[in-house]
């Protein structure tokens, strides 16, 4: 593995107030292998359900981090590093937000060429 790009990100979603929102990172390219090696989130209006954070392909969502009862404008983190193979991207899941709530998914990692 060779390393390709330190990344750092991040993404703000308003709940539409539906079952879930879900805020993701870009798909990682063919080749590449992404480490996800601090993910924080926040809804910074209300509390909320539950927070799940794992790796995402489509509608299959495989969840490795889950917050039951978030309380609002609090960062949760998870303390581990997630490996995200190419095709599937990081997502985030918070349940039970209410319309209007400001959310907020930031990342960092190291991208490397695999392949």
């Amino acid at each position: 593995m060779k390393l390709r790009e330190i990344i750092s990100n991040e993404v703000i979603k308003v709940s539409a107030g539906g079952a879930f929102d879900d805020l993701e990172s870009d798909q990682v390219g063919q080749g590449m292998l992404f480490e996800a090696t601090l993910v924080s989130v926040e809804n910074r209006t209300t509390a909320y359900t539950r927070l799940t954070i794992g790796v995402a392909d489509g509608l299959s969502f495989q969840e490795l981090e889950e917050e039951d009862s978030p309380a609002a404008d609090n960062l949760y983190w998870t303390p581990d590093k997630i490996k995200i193979p190419a095709g599937k991207r990081l997502r985030v899941r918070l349940t039970g937000c209410t319309s209007g709530d400001d959310l907020h998914l930031s990342y960092q990692g190291n991208l490397y060429d695999v392949g």
